[in-house]
């Protein structure tokens, strides 16, 4: 959904918005347009069948292994334009011959990799995708080849397209022109042998068309056949009755050259159009070979793993990495962590541990893993164990969402009812800070009936990681043994130095280290002291928030009890306060009065 889409930051960063920094970044190494929308549509839509899984990750391996014929396929992707929108410029007539002569081009490098695939390569995906290239793709080949030029004008309704002997009556217009322009071109040698004016020049314009020019100090030698047309500063223009014929027989020819070619250019876009199916058949096995060997060049550049895919619902990660986080971190090495999870007894992980931890970048990366493995993509991890998931949700901490009136906590609320409205025994749900955008009490009761109801729910009982700073769903793990174990970010505190491993172990946090991540934030000292202050004098407070959900399935029995004894004593109260009449009491009587009421409400 489109929750998830954001909060994994699958094609632009949360903060920023830009392409840079999120996962279709780092996993789009496609040389074509085709490839990288391709890619895209992989994404957003993954595969579910282990079979289709398989067979991707097949045709990855044998483009790892065989990196040599792999970089002659890369060499002619580059070559290749983007046919799909060609075919889409020509399908709704605003393409031109370019198109056309790219076209062709283009197909003639899709041949060459077609042979490459077929002679090398054993993957049954490669062999499917080959077949998919038609051999009829030849004629389209042919047809442009017999009618257009080699470098064509982008204007098609001005000539200069089509090649000699594609038609008769356009050769024979063209050769009348040549004719004329022939008989042109020798006029000026006649002319200035018969008048003697050696700066005799014919030339041509697009207002008077063909014309003799002829410079003022030779006025005189002017034959009488000429007639003048234009007078210049320094010169003066004729026409001869012969020069007009010839340029009529040009002028009217071109016109007709336009026409007739145009014409011809739409019957070759027709004839071309033909194989419309051919084309686009041929345009999706492009784009799924880029975006293969694309996925060859990720694994190989970031020593990434195959994943194994199952169908058992489980999940198994040895040291995986955050793919964009890990390329992000330039000095610091990223700390691999592993994962567990499956619908028996580790179906709900609780991730605990400071702000700046790794919390969320843990359970996002365990999202990110499986969403690559269903990819059919290699893996950032030292070994992958992975289910086939349906759904992936994630939930994380959101935003206001002002144009649409919703709160943060409203945002996060529906969000949470689409994920347990939807979500299926084969879901992942990645749960990020539920509950923090109410008050502390409300936010623990959600986050902890969340959580129980997705292990209590056995139509579905999805994997699920969730990841809080409310310590006390750590509780879970003791009502849950079966289903729900307590993991911890580490850090270590030392003389109020924070120290993050970004390490996860078994186990929950003690404490969030909130105040110290304060100083590591630059908050002034005098605030964190006085937070260290009221901290303390919180702990000490009589009411125990876990010996409150300890009452589990006795909590609607306690409140009950609850507001029974507390409606006993305001009844109470109120009776003896209406007992008294205040203008007749002393002040000592009204001392002692008030010590008994105290002493018998508590």
């Amino acid at each position: 959904d489109r929750s998830t889409i954001v909060n994994l930051e699958l094609f632009s960063t949360i903060r920023e918005g830009n392409k840079k920094g999120s996962l279709i970044h780092l996993l789009d190494r496609t040389k074509t347009s085709m490839g990288g929308r391709m890619l895209r549509q992989w994404l957003l839509k993954p595969l579910i069948s282990k079979e289709h899984i398989e067979r991707r990750l097949n045709a990855v391996s044998e483009f790892l292994t065989k990196r040599q014929k792999r970089n002659e396929i890369e060499e002619v992707l580059l070559r290749i334009v983007d046919i799909e929108r060609l075919i889409s410029r020509l399908s709704v007539g605003i393409g031109n011959s370019r198109d056309l002569v790219n076209l062709k081009l283009s197909l003639g490098e899709v041949d060459k990799i077609k042979n490459l695939l077929r002679d090398n390569f054993e993957a049954t995906l490669i062999g499917d995708l080959v077949s998919n290239i038609n051999s009829d793709l030849d004629n389209v080949i042919k047809i442009v080849n017999e009618s257009i030029v080699d470098e064509p004008p982008i204007d098609v309704k001005n000539g200069g397209m089509i090649k000699q002997g594609v038609d008769s009556d356009l050769d024979e217009i063209k050769d009348s022109i040549k004719d004329s322009k022939k008989w042109i071109q020798e006029l000026e040698a006649r002319e200035r042998e018969r008048t003697g004016i050696n700066s005799l020049k014919v030339k041509f314009n697009q207002v008077f068309g063909y014309y003799i020019e002829i410079t003022k100090s030779n006025l005189d030698s002017v034959p009488a056949d000429y007639y003048r047309k234009q007078t210049l500063v320094n010169a003066e223009r004729f026409i001869t009755p012969e020069l007009k014929h010839h340029e009529e027989i040009i002028l009217t020819a071109e016109e007709k050259i336009k026409d007739l070619e145009y014409k011809l250019f739409l019957e070759t876009v027709h004839k071309v159009l033909e194989f419309t199916i051919e084309m686009q058949q041929a345009s999706k096995s492009i784009a799924s070979i880029d975006c293969l060997i694309s996925f060859a060049l990720l694994s190989e550049q970031n020593n990434y793993c195959r994943p194994e895919v199952v169908e058992n619902g489980e999940l198994k990660i040895v040291n995986g990495r955050h793919p964009v986080v890990e390329k992000l971190l330039e000095e610091k090495e990223f700390v691999p962590n592993d994962v567990e999870l499956n619908q028996t007894d580790k179906q709900l992980s609780i991730i605990t541990g400071p702000n700046m931890a790794g919390k969320s970048v843990y359970i996002r990366q365990t999202a990110l893993i499986t969403l690559m493995a269903q990819m059919g993509s290699y893996v950032p991890a030292e070994s992958a164990l992975v289910s086939i998931v349906d759904k992936i949700y994630v939930r994380s901490g959101a935003a206001d969402v002002i144009t649409s009136g919703l709160s943060t906590f409203m945002v996060e609320m529906v969000e949470t009812a689409h994920i347990l409205n939807n979500a299926t025994g084969k879901s992942l749900i990645i749960m990020d800070e539920i509950g923090r955008g109410t008050s502390t009490y409300d936010g623990v009761s959600i986050a902890w009936a969340v959580a129980e109801y997705l292990v209590n729910n056995e139509k579905i009982s999805p994997k699920t990681m969730f990841a809080t700073h409310y310590h006390e769903l750590q509780k879970l793990e003791d009502d849950y043994p079966q289903k729900v174990k307590n993991f911890q970010v580490s850090a270590i505190e030392q003389n109020g130095e924070l120290t993050f491993l970004h390490k996860v172990v078994p186990g929950g946090a003690s404490h969030s280290y909130g105040i110290a991540v304060a100083n590591l934030a630059g908050v002034p000292k005098e605030v964190t002291e006085r937070a260290m202050k009221v901290l303390s004098t919180l702990e000490m407070r009589d009411f125990d928030f876990e010996d409150w959900l300890e009452g589990g399935t006795h909590l609607d029995k306690k409140r009950n009890q609850f507001d029974k004894t507390s409606a006993e004593k305001n009844n109470f109260l109120l009776k003896e306060l209406k007992s008294i009449d205040l203008d007749k009491l002393s002040p000592l009587e009204a001392l002692n009065f008030l010590s008994d009421l105290v002493e018998k409400v508590t």
